[in-house]
């Protein structure tokens, strides 16, 4: 195992790929937004205020292979009501641009092995764990259960909406000037997910809501940091 930062970060990554989604250990967004949450005998439910936080612990490169472990990803305070620790994930990133999300929270075991480099990063992600394929286009999805990517509809997989002047200038850390953003929405009967991504900051915005239960997320960035 070993870490990487500063110039030797992008050792393995093109320069725009490293500037689209910046995972230098050190690097984290700060995000403020609201939880809702189910409460016996209420039909609106507990609306809970939350500052999260989301950090690159470490990173490194086999195979070909990014990965970055990260804490506090956006989806660990679904179904809480806030009064949850910031969990470990891994994001994976291939040469080609797409980027998976696999949790450690049901298997912590997966970060002991990347330790050993006789251990494969090939065989971590799934294809339903991509949730991001860089660089956007406007109706591109990937991340489909399986056959989902012959519906109509577009549920079940990831979908790229257009591009839009990106929302970014009350953020801490980001420097005044226009910068594009795009929704990444991922719709199923039961719930639906939306991240809005702007490249070279990386998720500014993440909301999750049940279609039928009383849980809903709503997360939009406050700070952002560089590990430079």
């Amino acid at each position: 195992f070993f870490w990487l930062g500063g110039d030797a970060r992008t050792s393995g990554r093109s320069a725009e790929a490293a500037q689209s989604f910046p995972l230098s250990p050190g690097t984290y967004w700060v995000y403020r937004g609201l939880l809702r949450s189910e409460v016996e005998g209420s039909s609106v439910g507990r609306v809970t205020h939350v500052r999260w936080k989301m950090s690159v612990v470490r990173v490194l490169e086999r195979q070909g292979l990014i990965a970055a472990v990260v804490r506090g990803f956006p989806g660990d305070l679904n179904w809480s009501d806030g009064n949850v620790d910031p969990q470990l994930s891994i994001l994976l990133e291939r040469p080609d641009g797409r980027f998976y999300l696999i949790p450690t929270v049901d298997d912590p075991s997966i970060l002991d092995q990347l330790d050993s480099p006789n251990y494969s990063l090939e065989d971590l992600p799934r294809e339903q764990d991509c949730f991001l394929q860089l660089p956007l286009a406007a109706g591109e999805r990937f991340g489909c259960d399986r056959g989902a990517e012959k519906r109509q509809d577009g549920e079940y997989c990831w979908v790229v909406g257009p591009p839009h002047a990106a929302v970014l200038a009350d953020v801490k850390g980001i420097a005044p000037g226009s910068q594009l953003s795009y929704e990444l929405d991922y719709l199923t009967n039961a719930d639906d997910t939306e991240l809005e991504f702007a490249p070279g900051i990386g998720i500014t915005g993440y909301s999750y809501h049940h279609h039928g239960a009383i849980a809903e997320t709503e997360l939009h960035l406050v700070e952002f940091h560089t590990a430079d």
